[in-house]
């Protein structure tokens, strides 16, 4: 894919392309659930990084025939930036917006965060629920669609999840971190581990100042945002009407409720049946298992490649499963 100045149809782009050309582009590809919104929120309080008004901007995956005119304008420019940051993990799944990254005019600095695979499959497979699930979206995953209002013929449970092994959810990396190797230069690849970035944070935000170029003494004594965590909602069906022979459905999540508008009865109970397979904690024997029979050879990939040790992942999980009543949070 190659661009030039007349690629977009906007007026400002010959303007776009030479602003952004003359800053260096820093840019998130993944993975879901392993930091990034921590990491993006950091960086957006550096005032040389300039950074979109929503974190995720997905022009690489699905806004980029809007061009560079549109790319500019999501983003918060004070004229003092060096840099400017796109956090967007849906980039890791998708080779033709990983080629689009590469094929765009400026220079680049990559950031992949990784994180223990089976956390993170667990962590997400919740993520789905909160924020696709519970509001009605379609959630598809191989072999079965889910829906709220749908009867379910399997459950939603983390377990039947990983019989089903659908990719989004277990992903492997190795294959895919040595593709971004290859498209943009070990140099220019920075792969940061969550565990190891919450254990060392001062020493890895040394290193990724002398990744980026750029001065962070301004976000090394802070404390670490933390963003996207919450519980699992949680459904109630509950009488309603003068005489209390109606039904009403209501959604509990983060301590808000609302009522939920269901088309009757009926798929009110099908909702509750769903919820009722929901896993809330994660079991560190399936835990274990997942990591043994899906992960173990990926993950020793990965550290070839990248050349980080990554073995607390293994302990962590281990640990766990000796000690079984301390079940695994996302």
């Amino acid at each position: 894919m190659e661009f030039s100045p007349d690629y977009s149809a906007e007026q400002d782009g010959e303007a776009a392309w030479r602003h952004l050309s003359s800053l260096r582009h820093i840019v998130g590809v993944g993975m879901e659930k392993c930091g990034s919104s921590t990491l993006h929120d950091l960086l957006a309080q550096v005032a040389q990084i300039a950074t979109p008004v929503e974190k995720e901007t997905y022009f690489f995956n699905q806004h980029l025939l809007k061009g560079p005119g549109w790319y500019h304008g999501l983003y918060r420019f004070t004229g003092a930036e060096k840099a400017f940051l796109d956090f967007t993990p849906l980039y890791f799944r998708e080779l033709r917006a990983l080629e689009a990254i590469r094929e765009f005019p400026t220079e680049k600095r990559i950031l992949l965060m990784i994180r223990n695979p089976v956390k993170r499959a667990f962590s997400f497979y919740q993520h789905d629920i909160r924020l696709h699930l519970c509001e009605g979206e379609a959630v598809h995953r191989r072999k079965k669609t889910w829906r709220l209002f749908d009867e379910p013929e399997l459950d939603f449970s983390f377990e039947n999840m990983w019989r089903l092994q659908p990719p989004y959810y277990f992903h492997l990396l190795a294959a895919r971190l040595q593709t971004i190797f290859q498209l943009y230069g070990r140099e220019s690849v920075m792969v940061v581990p969550l565990e190891e970035f919450h254990a060392a944070t001062g020493p890895w935000l040394d290193r990724l100042e002398g990744f980026l170029d750029l001065d962070l003494s301004a976000i090394k004594d802070i404390p670490l945002p933390h963003s996207n965590k919450g519980s699992l909602p949680v459904f109630e069906k509950r009488k309603s009407g003068l005489l209390g022979r109606g039904r009403t459905l209501f959604l509990t999540l983060d301590g808000q409720e609302r009522r939920i508008d269901a088309p009757n009865e009926r798929a009110m109970d099908a909702v509750l049946r769903l919820q009722a397979g929901w896993t809330a904690s994660l079991d560190p024997q399936l835990a274990d298992e997942i990591y043994q029979r899906h992960y173990r050879e990926d993950v020793a990939r990965v550290e070839d490649l990248s050349g980080l040790d990554l073995s607390r992942w293994e302990r962590d999980l281990r640990r766990a499963k000796e000690q079984p009543v301390a079940a695994l949070r996302p």
